[in-house]
């Protein structure tokens, strides 16, 4: 069927080529824009208890679903001097004439006087928020006093920012770096600038196809990223091994329609299923069920894709035009033959197999032992790079008012009576002192501690005579906390330096017994991390065992074999555990912050370790097809396990190392960027590829199969004869 294929490609070359180049002009028009359509965040769960709080919040309690945050600082003024005050009230006046500003709500003030909040209510859409951000930063009055606008609106444009120019800065090293390492590989120009082009064109066509399908569903910012990540480096992979083979054949004096026939059948054979079995990685993201990872499932599956979808046709027609121009454009001495280093490594490996697989698998265990005090979180502020204005702003609220202060738990009660009548006091009074006594509570916020030297009877006394409305303070934040039925508690924790302590307390409170007729609903920060870890999490396995069964079928037709493809799975979860480790050990322990330019948040993004086990998977599984399927090759012709492995190895080894130095540099080049969770990403899936292609493919791999023997090839016969033909 690939042999098929490579001949029709070649009869019709041109057509092929004139379809990619309007799919090319008509992506140059639209992925420009994609960063326009996405959206921030991804990881808000409407069914689960927090998304419920928050929604009774917004819509029986009429708190305004969003706003701006607005951080106002002096080192040397306070709130009470003219000048200060005078900035405050020029700003809010410019806010209040202010299209789409619904209200503004004046905050706290610092017990220093340095520094006060206040939020901006708005009435606009989600996107128009986050667009109107820089409009709102320049309606700030130029002064002494530092402003800073804040809060998860300034968050996520901050982010989406850093996203766009993240993205940039990488594909500024990529590229180059990639054609020095291409020129390397094929000492031609123009042989070493294909895969570059194969590259870009996957990338631009899928991020516009992506700028397409969010006018049919939501896909998250982060997906930009990712599947940039993702498409530079298997786009030149694919690219890289298609032309190395076309140049073999040519080589070896084959016609070019024969070549690129030729091609197809070996290379690209190879290049579909190790495609396919990335795309089962990342399609099992979608059994998660959360936009976020939707889009990463979407975005990363679209530009592989495109990628073999360009390896396939564009590149096979492009060669079917060039020839033997594909070696035009010397720069290096011609690298077409192999060399015998890969070869003979393999003999030496084989010749003290078990030895080389226990030293490999301990070494590995080392690498992944960091992973047991793994801990997870929901990225914030503090992914942020500590110079981005809504950064400083919420530091300033942390140093200022207490880190506890910004990200309480919040929990929505629902009483049988309205709030304010005697028994509902009587009962929230209670829930209220009950949650107070628990170890890691530092404050709570209710109409029930508005004034801490008021007892239970004189709160009772406030409510049903309705003297509480004589004095303004308290009016105001009793309307603002409760309505009907409905009132919010805010319990401030005591310790926040370790991100899982919200979280306990979070818990803990949806533990806590609850009077007759009491319904509670316990979010904010705490409640909504549980929920999305919960969420992630829960159904990790499942992710795990569909990708693991699905490969390993695939692998299963491919190999012919039930042995190759169990051995292939097991060897991929090593070097997924390894970098596991890595990055815990990095990150989470805050090694090399210094060189990798980050803060030390004391966790690791929920969601990096099932991306990367999703993508890794199929990527480490690029490097195994593209050995196995060559190996398998001189088996089927030889017959001899043990040659079979070291010829495999010999004309793969270079290939494999080249691509994997390429999706090195690739994944390498975001950890220069700014946000922390693709610099967790980036470095997890450099440290996974490159011992992939190092100790596991050069060293296990080979040791393992020696050991198997002709056991590598062994399947059933009864399976044989239902296998499908490719």
């Amino acid at each position: 069927m690939f042999a098929a294929l490579g001949s029709f490609v070649y009869r019709y070359r041109w057509a092929v080529i004139a379809v990619w180049v309007v799919i090319f002009a008509i992506s140059l028009v639209y992925f420009p824009r994609v960063s326009s359509v996405l959206k921030g965040g991804g990881f808000d769960l409407p069914d689960a208890e927090s998304g419920k709080a928050r929604a009774i919040i917004e819509n029986e309690l009429g708190a305004s679903p969003l706003s701006y945050l607005y951080v106002i600082h002096s080192d040397t003024l306070t709130a009470d001097d003219p000048a200060f005050k005078g900035h405050v009230a020029e700003l809010i006046r410019r806010l209040k004439d202010e299209p789409g500003v619904k209200d503004v709500s004046l905050g706290n003030t610092s017990a220093d006087r340095h520094t006060l909040y206040f939020t901006a209510d708005l009435d606009l859409t989600f996107d128009d928020s986050i667009a109107e951000v820089p409009r709102f930063r320049a309606l700030v009055p130029d002064a002494e006093v530092h402003t800073y606008l804040t809060g998860s609106l300034g968050v996520y444009h901050d982010m989406v920012r850093l996203t766009d120019e993240d993205l940039r800065k990488a594909e500024t090293y990529t590229f180059p770096i990639a054609l020095v390492v291409m020129l390397f590989v094929f000492g031609t120009l123009v042989a070493a600038g294909m895969p570059l082009v194969m590259g870009f064109v996957s990338i631009s066509v899928t991020l516009a196809a992506i700028y397409f399908l969010t006018s049919f569903f939501d896909m998250s910012i982060f997906v930009m990223n990712s599947a940039s990540m993702i498409g530079l480096g298997v786009g030149i992979d694919y690219s890289l091994l298609t032309v190395n083979r076309f140049r073999e054949e040519i080589a070896r004096g084959n016609g070019v329609e024969a070549a690129v026939s030729r091609t197809l059948a070996t290379a690209g054979v190879a290049i579909f299923f190790s495609g396919l079995t990335v795309v089962i990685g990342l399609s099992g993201l979608l059994l998660l069920d959360l936009m976020i990872m939707r889009s990463l499932a979407i975005g990363g599956s679209l530009v592989v894709l495109v990628a073999v979808s360009a390896a396939l046709t564009l590149m096979p027609a492009i060669l079917s035009v060039l020839g033997r121009r594909i070696n035009a454009l010397n720069v290096l001495p011609r690298r077409i033959g192999q060399g015998h280093f890969w070869h003979n490594l393999s003999l030496v490996v084989m010749r003290r197999s078990m030895l080389v697989v226990v030293v490999v698998i301990i070494a590995l265990g080392v690498l992944a032992s960091p992973v047991l005090g793994m801990k997870v979180g929901i990225p914030d502020a503090s992914a942020l790079p500590a110079r981005m204005p809504s950064r400083i702003g919420l530091d300033i609220m942390k140093k200022s008012f207490g880190e506890a202060m910004l990200s309480p738990v919040t929990v929505v009660v629902r009483t049988s009576q309205p709030v304010l009548a005697e028994h509902s006091i009587d009962q929230l009074y209670t829930y209220v002192q009950q949650a107070a006594d628990l170890p890691n509570v530092a404050k709570i916020e209710s109409v029930v501690t508005l004034n801490p030297s008021l007892r239970l009877e004189e709160y009772k006394q406030l409510y049903t005579t309705m003297l509480y409305q004589g004095d303004p303070a308290m009016k105001a934040a009793v309307e603002r906390m409760s309505k009907g039925n409905v009132t919010v508690v805010n319990v401030i924790p005591k310790d926040t330096s370790d991100p899982a302590a919200q979280r306990n307390l979070a818990r803990e409170l949806r533990q806590m017994s609850k009077p007759d007729g009491f319904e509670t609903y316990v979010g904010g920060h705490g409640g909504g991390e549980i929920d999305f870890v919960d969420a992630l999490y829960s159904r990790f396995p499942l992710t795990i065992a569909y990708t693991l069964v699905v490969t390993y079928l695939v692998l299963l037709v491919l190999f012919r074999s039930v042995v190759l493809p169990l051995k292939a799975v097991i060897v991929n979860t090593f070097s997924v555990l390894a970098s596991y480790g890595i990055i815990v050990f990095v990150f989470q322990h805050g090694n090399f912050s210094n060189i990798l330019n980050f803060s030390q948040t004391g966790q690791i993004e929920a969601y990096v370790p099932v991306l990367m086990f999703c993508v890794l998977f199929g990527l480490s599984m690029d490097y195994e097809v593209f050995l196995l399927t060559r190996v398998r090759e001189e088996y089927l012709a030889t017959g001899d396990n043990t040659q079979s492995v070291a010829n495999g190895l010999e004309k793969t080894g270079r290939i494999i190392t080249s691509a994997a130095a390429v999706m090195v540099v690739v994944a390498g080049a975001f950890t220069l960027g700014d946000l922390i969770d693709i610099k967790q990403l980036g470095v997890g899936l450099a440290v996974a590829i490159f011992l992939d292609a190092t100790i596991i493919r050069a060293l296990l791999v080979p040791a393992a199969m020696r050991l198997l023997g002709d056991w590598n090839w062994w399947a059933p016969g009864f399976i044989r004869r239902v296998l499908p033909s490719r």
